[in-house]
C-alpha cells in the first residue's frame, strides 16, 4: 500500500477518480485486494496467468487497456470481432506494449499435426487463441453462430490447444485463470472451455489453480453452482471493470516508462527505443540501455524508497558472494573484484569498435575454466562500454535439439544484431555466454559472424567459452581472435580480492540435526565463506573442503543423493539442476509427508495429496547443510519459461563433493559409474519429459569442456579411461534405452565403431533400435549417416588387413556404405558429413584397385576404370569430384553447426588423394608449361576419339578432364591462370557434356566457363537463358539456377526487352530469393557488369578483382574496367517498424531498381542528395539484389547564401 500512496501523491487526478469511485463501490476495492493476492501481485515469477473473455461492452473497453501489463501465459478469446472492437483491438492500442502477441484459430490449428502445435506456438510471445475464428478471414475460419456447430467443428481444436497450453506450463507454479464474462449468448462456450482447461489441469497435478471469474454491472452472470461442477476452486468477484484498471496499473507501475537510451556512433548522442523495437530485441538479447540495472529492482522499481533499493542490492551482493552468477546490480554496484588485464581487454575492444568502419564482423573468443570466472569478466568488459556502444547479452530464450532450430535461432539473433545496428548507426558488441551445449560450442559465435558478414551487418561478437583450448579456427583468422584467463591468481590480483572481500565468514556452530530439525530457507547468508575468495586464493581451499566434508556428513541419504546427483550434473555437464527433476527422482515422499503434517484439514490434506509441490515447498524440504551447499537460480529455460534450478554453489565444491562421496583414485570412477547405472534404473528417470532430455545429452553426449580433440562427451571419455572401454559402453548403451532419441543412439553406435576391438554388430544393432524408436519429429538423417560410417569404417578395415579378394565383393561392402550415405543426404544437401563419408568410401576403393588390379602403378587406373572395371566403379573418380565440389560449396554458402574446420581438412585430404591418381594417369599431366599444357590437349583429343572405348566411359573421361582443369595439384584453379586454349577446350568438353550428355550439374561449370571466354566465342544472352533455365528445373532449390536466370532476365531487360523480361526478372529475383535465405554469402557479389564485351562475356566475375578494392577505386578506376550506368536515386520506405528505409537507384528508362550498398558513403536523403537525383554507379549481381558501387552524385544539393 505504501507504493499505491506515492503513486496517489504523485498523480493527483488518478487519485480523485480513485476516491470518487471508492466512494460509490466502498466494498470493491477489498475485492481487488482479493484478486492481488490470489495472482500474486501479477508476478510471473510466482503465478502464471491465462486470460478467458468474450466481447466486450464498449462502455467498458476504455478500462481494459490494462489488462495488456500483465504477463499473461496465454488468451483465449470468444469474440470473433476482437480485431475490430474487442480486446484484441484494445491491446494493440496501447501505447506500452508489455509483450508481442502471436494469433491463432481453430483452423490453423487443425492443419498441424497432433504433435507438432507445442513447437509451432511461439512461447516466447503470448498466445492468442481466437476460439471462435475470425469475423475477417478465409472461409475456413470463419465464426460459427450456432453452438452445435462450433462444438462440432472447432471443440476438438480448442482441446488441443488447451492441452498443449497445460503441457507448457509449469505445474510447480500457482495457475489464475482469469475470466471476463461479458456477453451471455457465450455462456455455453466458456463452460466447456473452462471444463477442458481443468480436465487438462487436473491430469498434470498442478500445485495450484484458482479460477477468478470477474464480474462487472455490464457482465454476463455465470451460474456459480454449475461451474463448481465444471471446475474447482471458483472464486467469484463483483468489480467495476475501472478499478480492476486502477488496480492493475498502480500494481504493475502506473507511470509511463522513461525512454530506453541506446548508444550511436556520434559521441555523447542516444537513440530512444519505442516498445515495439524494445520487445522485439529483448526477445534474444538483454540490453545494456542506460538504467537497465533498475530492472533487476522489480516492475515497480519507480516507487521504491532509498532503504528498499539498498535492501535489494545487499541482498543481490550476498547471492553474488554465495555463488550465483553476476547480476547487471552486481556490475552496477561493483560488486566483483577486476582481474589483471581488465583495461587492456576493453581497450582493445573499443579500438576495434572505433575502427570507421569496422572490416567485418569479428569474433572475439574469452576461453576459460569452468568457474575462473570468465562469465564475470566479460561481462565486466561489456558493461563499461556500453556508455560508448551499443552492447548486448544474447538471451538463452529456449532450448535448441535439432540443426533446424539451431539454424532458427541463429537467424534470429542475427535479426536482431542487425537491427540494432541500423537502429544505433554503429557495430554493437554482443556477448555469448550460456549454459546450454549450443552456446560451449565455438561454431556459434562464427556462424553468426558469417551471416552478420553476408548480409552487410557488422558486430563484435564476445564469445564466453569454457574449455582449455584455442580453437583452429581462430588460429587462422584475423576476424576471429581467441584469448585464454588464467586460471590462477597473480600476488597482485590476490591482494585485490582480499581487500574487496575481506576475511571468509565463519559458519555459526549449528545445533545438530537431532536436536534442531530445522527446515527453511535462512534470511540472511547462508553460505560459509565467499565464494570469489576460495576459487581462487590457494589458503582456502583446505578450509573449503573441511566445511563441504562437515556438511555433507550431515546429509541424509536422500540428500546425499541429490548433491552427488547436482554435483555430476554441474562438473560432467556443465548444467544447473531444475527443481522439478529433483522433486521427481529424490523428493515426492517427503514432500507429502510434510504436507500430511502441515495440513490441519482432511479436505485440504486430500486436495494437497493431489497436486505438484510448489518451489517453496520443495526448498523447504532440504536441511540447512544441504542448502549451505547448494545455490537457487531461475535461469533455466524451457520451452520459453524460467525454471527454478539449483547449482553447488562452484565448481570447486562439486569437485570437493564428489571427492568426499566417490573416494579418490580410479575406484571413484568405479563408484560414479555405479551410482550413474542405478540412477538409470529410477522409475522418476524413465517417465521424464522430453524437456529433461537436454539435460542428460550434455552429461552424456554433447559436453567436451572446450576440448575438441575429444571424440565423446567428458563422462564417456573419463570412464572409459579410467574404469573400461566396455563397462563405458554399456552405461552409454543404457542411457539410450532409458533415453530412446536418435542423437542417443547413433552416439552409441559410434561409440562401438571406434572402440577396440571393433564391435560392428553391436553399432548395427543400435542403428536398427534407433531407427524404431525415433520421437515424432526426429529425423532419421543421422542413424544412416552413422550406418553408413559403420560400413566405411568396416570397408577399411577390410582392405587395410587384405580381407577383399575379389572385385566383386569390394563392390558389395562399398555399395552398402554408399547407399546409407545416399539416405542421409538431403536434398538440396546442407549436411556435408554424407558427402564426406562417400568420397572416403571412393578414395577407399581406388586403393584397393591401384593394389589388386593395377599392380601398384597409379597411371594404370583411369585406364582400367574406363575399359575393365564393373559398372560400379566407373563413375567413382568423377563422382568424387563433383562430390568435393559440393561440398566445397556447402563449407562456402552454408554457417555449419559444428565441426566445419575438421571437416575442410578432411575434404582438402581427399582432394588430394584423388589429384594424385589422376595427375599419374597416362592420359593427364600436372605440368604447365605450354608445351605440356598443348601436349595434354593433344593426348585428351586421341583418347576422346579411341574407338576402343565405349560412349560410357567417352563421358566419364569428359567429366575427369572438366576436374582436372578445374583443380591443380588439389588446389581450384582460377579461370584466370587458364590459357586461351585451355579455356576453350573446357568450354567444349562442358558443351558436350551439357547438351550431349545431359549431364546438368555441369551447367554452373560451363555458364561460368562462358563468361571468360573471348567475345567470337562467347554464349549469347538467349543461350544462357536456355541453359539456367533447365538448371533450374533439373535442380529446384538450388539458388544459383535462380540467381543466373535473374541476372540475365537483368541484362536483357538493361538491353531494353523490358515488356518481355521485366516480370520474368521480378519472379526468378523472388525465387532467388526465397532459396538463398540460408546461404550465408548472398550478400556477396558474384558477377559485375564490364566495360566491354557482349552476352556472357559482358560479366567479370568477382575473382577478378583487384585486391585493393578501396573507395578510390571504385568511384574511380573501376569505370576502366567496368561499364557505367545512370538512373535517379530513390528511397524505398520502411515495410514495418522493424525495417529501414533502403536508398535504391532506378535505371533510368528500363526502370529497374539497383540497391546502394549500406556502406557506400553517399551520404543522406535531404543533406547531401535529394531524391530523383542522378547518379552514376557500376552495377554487380547477388542473390539477394543488384547493388550499386561507386556511386557518384551528379550534383551536390545547392547552398544559397
Amino acid at each position: 500500500m505504501k507504493a499505491l500512496q506515492k503513486t496517489l501523491e504523485r498523480n493527483p487526478k488518478k487519485a480523485r477518480e480513485i476516491e470518487l469511485a471508492a466512494k460509490q463501490e466502498i466494498p470493491k476495492w477489498d475485492e481487488w485486494l482479493k484478486i492481488k493476492s490470489v495472482c500474486g501481485n501479477f508476478d510471473k515469477s510466482k503465478v502464471q496467468h491465462v486470460l478467458i473473455a468474450n466481447a466486450v461492452p464498449l462502455s467498458e473497453s476504455k478500462y481494459l487497456g490494462k489488462l495488456q501489463k500483465v504477463p499473461w501465459r496465454a488468451i483465449i478469446d470468444l469474440d470473433p470481432d476482437s480485431e475490430k472492437n474487442g480486446l484484441y483491438h484494445i491491446f494493440h492500442q496501447e501505447a506500452d506494449q508489455q509483450t508481442l502477441i502471436e494469433s491463432w484459430v481453430p483452423g490453423n490449428i487443425v492443419a498441424i499435426n497432433s504433435g507438432d502445435l507445442g513447437s509451432a506456438i511461439d512461447w516466447k510471445k503470448v498466445p492468442w487463441l481466437f476460439s471462435n475464428g475470425r469475423t475477417k478471414d478465409s472461409p475456413a475460419n470463419q465464426p460459427q453462430k450456432d453452438f452445435k456447430e462450433w462444438k462440432a467443428r472447432w471443440l476438438s481444436a480448442n482441446s488441443h490447444f488447451m492441452k498443449v497450453l497445460v503441457e507448457n506450463l509449469d505445474q510447480h507454479k500457482p495457475v489464475a485463470i482469469f475470466i471476463l464474462p461479458f456477453e451471455g449468448t457465450t455462456a455455453q462456450y466458456m463452460r466447456v472451455l473452462l471444463s477442458r482447461v481443468d480436465e487438462e489441469l487436473t491430469a498434470k497435478y498442478f500445485t495450484s489453480v484458482k479460477h477468478l471469474i470477474i464480474e462487472s454491472s455490464s457482465s454476463f452472470s455465470l451460474n456459480q453452482e454449475q461451474l463448481s461442477d465444471i471446475c474447482n476452486p471458483v472464486c467469484f468477484y463483483r468489480l467495476p471493470m475501472n478499478l480492476l484498471g486502477f488496480g492493475i496499473m498502480f500494481c504493475l507501475g502506473c507511470a509511463p516508462p522513461k525512454a530506453k537510451m541506446m548508444p550511436t556512433a556520434v559521441s555523447g548522442v542516444r537513440v530512444p527505443l519505442n516498445g515495439t523495437e524494445l520487445l522485439y530485441l529483448q526477445e534474444y538479447l538483454t540490453l545494456l540501455y542506460d538504467g537497465c540495472e533498475k530492472e533487476e529492482l522489480g516492475v515497480n522499481s519507480a516507487s521504491l524508497d532509498e532503504d528498499q533499493i539498498d535492501e535489494i542490492v545487499e541482498r543481490q551482493k550476498k547471492s553474488f558472494l554465495s555463488g550465483q552468477r553476476v547480476s547487471l546490480l552486481n556490475l552496477a554496484y561493483d560488486h566483483d573484484a577486476r582481474r589483471d588485464g581488465l583495461d587492456e581487454f576493453r581497450t582493445w575492444i573499443q579500438r576495434h569498435l572505433d575502427q570507421k568502419p569496422v572490416a567485418l564482423s569479428t569474433v572475439i573468443e574469452l576461453v576459460h575454466q569452468p568457474g575462473t570466472g570468465g562469465s564475470t569478466f566479460a561481462k565486466r568488459a561489456v558493461w563499461e562500454l556500453r556508455s560508448q556502444h551499443p552492447c548486448a547479452l544474447v538471451n538463452e530464450r529456449r532450448k535448441v535439439r535439432i540443426p533446424e532450430q539451431e539454424d532458427d535461432f541463429i537467424w534470429d539473433v542475427c535479426d536482431r544484431i542487425w537491427f540494432l545496428e541500423e537502429l544505433c548507426g554503429t557495430a554493437p558488441l554482443i556477448l555469448l555466454d550460456g549454459e546450454s551445449s549450443v552456446f560451449r560450442r565455438s561454431s556459434l559465435s562464427r556462424r553468426i559472424a558469417e551471416r552478420l558478414s553476408s548480409r552487410g551487418g557488422k558486430a563484435a561478437i564476445l564469445h564466453c567459452l569454457r574449455g582449455t583450448e584455442i580453437s583452429e579456427f581462430a588460429k587462422e583468422k584475423s576476424s576471429h581472435i581467441s584469448l585464454r584467463l588464467k586460471s590462477k591468481l597473480t600476488r597482485e590480483e590476490k591482494k585485490k580480492f582480499m581487500d574487496k572481500y575481506g576475511e571468509p565468514q565463519v559458519p555459526e556452530q549449528r545445533a545438530s540435526k537431532r536436536n534442531a530439525p530445522i527446515r527453511g530457507r535462512d534470511p540472511g547468508l547462508s553460505r560459509t565463506f565467499h565464494f570469489p575468495l576460495c576459487a581462487f586464493v590457494d589458503e582456502f581451499k583446505t578450509k573449503m573442503e573441511e566445511i563441504v566434508s562437515s556438511s555433507v556428513d550431515e546429509l541424509d541419504e536422500t540428500e546425499i543423493q541429490i548433491a552427488l546427483f547436482v554435483a555430476i550434473m554441474q562438473n560432467y555437464g556443465g548444467r544447473s539442476v531444475p527443481a522439478s527433476l529433483i522433486l521427481r527422482l529424490f523428493l515426492k515422499e517427503r514432500c507429502l509427508v510434510q504436507r500430511r503434517l502441515s495440513s490441519t484439514d482432511a479436505r485440504d490434506l486430500s486436495e494437497h495429496l493431489t497436486c505438484s509441490p510448489s518451489y517453496d515447498e520443495i526448498d523447504k524440504s532440504f536441511s540447512q547443510d544441504l542448502r549451505l551447499l547448494l545455490v537457487q537460480s531461475a535461469t533455466e529455460m524451457i520451452r520459453g519459461e524460467e525454471y527454478v534450478c539449483y547449482d553447488l554453489q562452484h565448481v570447486v565444491v562439486a569437485n570437493s563433493v564428489l571427492k568426499k562421496l566417490l573416494g579418490a583414485g580410479d575406484s571413484s570412477y568405479l563408484r560414479l559409474e555405479q551410482y550413474l547405472e542405478k540412477l538409470l534404473d529410477l522409475d522418476g528417470i524413465r517417465s521424464l519429459d522430453d524437456k529433461f532430455l537436454g539435460l542428460f545429452e550434455d552429461v552424456f553426449l554433447h559436453n567436451k569442456n572446450g576440448d575438441h580433440k575429444l571424440s565423446f562427451a567428458v563422462l564417456i571419455e573419463t570412464l572409459k579411461q579410467h574404469t573400461s572401454p566396455e563397462s563405458a559402453g554399456e552405461l552409454l548403451h543404457k542411457a539410450a534405452r532409458v533415453f530412446p532419441s536418435a542423437r542417443f543412439y547413433s552416439h552409441v553406435a559410434r561409440y562401438f565403431i571406434y572402440s577396440q576391438p571393433r564391435n560392428y554388430d553391436a553399432a548395427g544393432d543400435m542403428i536398427t533400435a534407433g531407427l524404431q524408436a525415433l520421437r515424432q519429429g526426429e529425423s532419421k538423417v543421422i542413424l544412416y549417416d552413422v550406418r553408413g560410417l559403420l560400413y566405411r569404417v568396416r570397408l577399411s578395415e577390410y582392405v587395410e588387413t587384405g580381407r577383399v579378394h575379389s572385385l566383386q565383393q569390394l563392390e558389395d561392402m562399398a555399395g552398402e556404405a554408399i547407399r546409407e550415405y545416399c539416405n542421409a543426404v538431403s536434398v538440396p544437401p546442407t549436411w556435408p558429413h554424407p558427402l564426406v563419408g562417400k568420397v572416403q568410401v571412393w578414395v577407399k576403393c581406388l586403393d584397393w584397385i591401384v593394389k589388386n588390379c593395377c599392380h601398384g602403378n597409379v597411371t594404370e587406373v583411369v585406364a582400367f576404370l574406363s575399359r575393365d572395371a564393373p559398372e560400379f566403379f566407373r563413375d567413382c573418380l568423377s563422382e568424387a569430384f563433383y562430390h568435393i565440389e559440393v561440398i566445397e560449396q556447402l563449407l562456402m554458402t552454408r554457417s555449419l553447426a559444428d565441426h566445419g574446420d575438421s571437416t575442410k581438412e578432411k575434404v582438402d585430404d581427399l582432394k588430394m588423394k584423388l589429384c594424385f591418381v589422376k595427375a599419374k594417369s597416362h592420359a593427364f599431366s600436372s605440368s604447365r608449361s605450354v608445351a605440356s599444357s598443348n601436349r595434354l590437349l593433344f593426348e585428351c583429343k586421341k583418347l576422346s576419339h579411341n574407338p576402343e572405348l565405349a560412349y560410357h566411359s567417352q563421358r566419364e573421361l569428359r567429366r575427369l578432364k572438366v576436374y582436372y582443369l578445374m583443380y591443380r595439384e588439389g588446389v581450384a584453379a582460377s579461370l584466370e591462370s587458364l590459357t586461351d586454349e585451355e579455356l576453350t577446350y573446357l568450354f567444349k568438353v562442358l558443351q558436350e557434356l551439357v547438351e550431349q550428355d545431359k549431364e546438368h550439374r555441369f551447367i554452373s561449370n560451363l555458364l561460368r566457363v562462358a563468361s571468360h571466354l573471348p567475345r567470337h566465342e562467347a554464349l549469347s544472352l538467349d543461350d544462357g537463358i536456355r541453359l539456367a533455365r533447365v538448371w533450374q528445373k533439373a535442380t529446384v532449390f538450388d539458388p544459383f539456377a535462380h540467381f543466373y536466370l535473374s541476372m540475365f532476365y537483368f541484362l536483357k531487360v538493361l538491353n531494353g526487352h523490358v515488356v518481355e523480361y521485366g516480370a520474368k526478372y521480378e519472379e526468378a529475383m523472388q525465387k532467388c530469393k526465397d532459396f538463398s535465405q540460408l546461404c550465408k554469402s548472398s550478400y556477396n557479389s558474384l558477377y559485375y557488369l564490364g566495360k566491354s564485351g557482349s552476352g556472357l562475356s559482358a560479366l567479370v566475375h568477382k575473382s577478378a578483382l583487384p585486391s585493393d578494392t578501396t573507395d578510390e577505386f571504385w568511384r574511380l578506376k573501376s569505370r576502366d574496367t567496368f561499364r557505367e550506368l545512370e538512373g535517379r536515386i530513390k528511397v524505398e520506405p520502411a515495410g514495418h517498424k522493424r525495417q529501414r528505409s533502403r536508398t535504391y537507384i532506378e535505371l533510368i528508362n528500363s526502370g529497374l531498381r539497383v540497391f546502394v550498398g549500406r556502406y557506400q558513403g553517399i551520404g543522406e536523403v535531404g543533406r547531401d542528395y535529394h531524391v530523383d537525383q542522378l547518379a552514376k554507379f557500376v552495377l554487380s549481381f547477388n542473390m539477394r539484389n543488384p547493388v550499386a558501387h561507386g556511386v557518384v552524385v551528379s550534383s551536390r544539393i545547392p547552398v544559397i547564401s
